[in-house]
């Protein structure tokens, strides 16, 4: 399927992750967003969370960590968008506090994790989500964007077998809310 949104996302990430101004200004639209998302999540000071789809600008990793007071593992796929998220994360003077790393979400640690934060753009949604569903802790916290219509064929789609116990409206064109769902 061509997603071109995705496409285009991962390669405005990779330009302006080298100016720290643009970045920031890309990421600034987001900050009322990952708030909701993380008083959705319920997360507390000290707490470790993983943040699956960070990107080349790993924001909302960024924002998690400030807003919760939480260390942030922030893993991707990609490893140039891990290369250059490293980068980005040095220069905002963020890694006492988040970590980049190469990973797909199927295969990360889990344990001492409370909750995980799913980027609208992770594929397979499916298989990441059944991952942390098998191998996350009872409690465990699962934050999904979830698309919008107008937009669904460009993301992958949440699974229907799992069913969100909260949402946050978002309202943004891409995704219209935060999915809460925990692991039982």
């Amino acid at each position: 399927m061509n997603r071109i949104i995705c496409k285009t996302v991962r390669w405005l990430e990779g330009v302006i992750s080298r100016i720290a101004p643009l970045s920031w200004l890309y990421m600034s639209p987001y900050r009322p967003i990952v708030q909701r998302e993380v008083e959705l999540a319920n997360i507390r000071s000290g707490e470790h969370v993983l943040q699956i789809g960070a990107g080349s600008i790993p924001y909302t990793a960024v924002y998690i960590a400030e807003m919760a007071d939480v260390y942030v593992t922030a893993i991707d796929r990609d490893r140039l968008a891990v290369e250059r998220g490293r980068r980005w994360i040095e220069r905002m003077g963020a890694s006492d506090r988040v970590q980049v790393m190469h990973d797909d979400g199927m295969n990360c640690p889990l344990s001492n994790i409370a909750a995980v934060f799913i980027a609208l753009q992770v594929e397979p949604k499916e298989k990441v989500m059944d991952y942390i569903m098998v191998k996350g802790a009872p409690g465990l916290k699962v934050v999904v964007r979830e698309p919008s219509v107008r937009y669904s064929s460009q993301y992958d789609p949440i699974p229907d077998k799992w069913e969100p116990i909260s949402q946050a409206y978002q309202g943004m064109p891409t995704f219209t809310y935060s999915n809460l769902y925990m692991k039982v």
